[in-house]
Order: C-alpha cells, then sequence, then structure tokens
C-alpha cells in the first residue's frame, strides 16, 4: 500500500519492519501506523503497542518530531494520551536518546484515533 502527501510517493512500511531494518528506511519518506504516546511538547514516540509505551520500552519505537507538523484534520493540538495514527515523514536512521530507534521528521499525521486505557 502506497500513497502520495504533498506530490511525495510514501511507501507504507509495517512499524515492526521499521524497526527490525531501519536502516533500510534511512533518509527515505515512509507512512507506518502505530500508536503515538503525546506527553506534551514537540516530540512523541510512536511504537507497535501501547504497552510497551507506557513501559518507556524506547528499544521499541521511533522518535516523531512533531515541529511543523500537519494533520489531517486540522487539529494543531493533541491531547496528552495515547492515539492510533498513521504517520508520513522522513524517517532518519540512528538512536534517538539513546533509546528510540531513529525518528521521523516533516511528518504529516492522519487516521487519529484516541485510545481508551484502563486506569
Amino acid at each position: 500500500m502506497s500513497g502520495a502527501y504533498k506530490g511525495v510517493q510514501y511507501c507504507q512500511v509495517p512499524i515492526h519492519a521499521l524497526l527490525a531494518n531501519s536502516e533500510s528506511y534511512d533518509g527515505k519518506a515512509v507512512a507506518t501506523f502505530g500508536y503515538l504516546l503525546h506527553e506534551g511538547g514537540p516530540r512523541d514516540v510512536i511504537g507497535p503497542a501501547v504497552d510497551a509505551l507506557r513501559r518507556i520500552d524506547f528499544i521499541g519505537c521511533v522518535d516523531v518530531d512533531r515541529r511543523g507538523a500537519t494533520y489531517e484534520d486540522s487539529t494543531a493540538g493533541l491531547a496528552a494520551g495515547v492515539y492510533f495514527v498513521m504517520i508520513q515523514g522522513k524517517y532518519t536512521e540512528g538512536a534517538v536518546n539513546g533509546a528510540c530507534v531513529g525518528s521521523f521528521s516533516e511528518v504529516y499525521i492522519s487516521r487519529i484515533s484516541k485510545v481508551l486505557e484502563d486506569d
């Protein structure tokens, strides 16, 4: 599955494949579905499972730089929480803060759905 945003073709990559083969996607524009942990500030984290994000299991996540992000629903601000989203952006391989496997920049966030969590 693929799509285009702002004239750039994106290849959709499962987040598990991106995490396992991050160097293969280095410098490329990709799209992936996953769970986004938003706690405020200009950076978030996307990963394949909600519980991993809440455990701060950052070995299985990608940093998301939301500075300059655009949203499908024109929502500039998200309340704190976990969201199921599709992220499109430029992937850069490498450890971020010694934890996340790479980062997304120039992101477009779509298909935003807040995850209801048990307390």
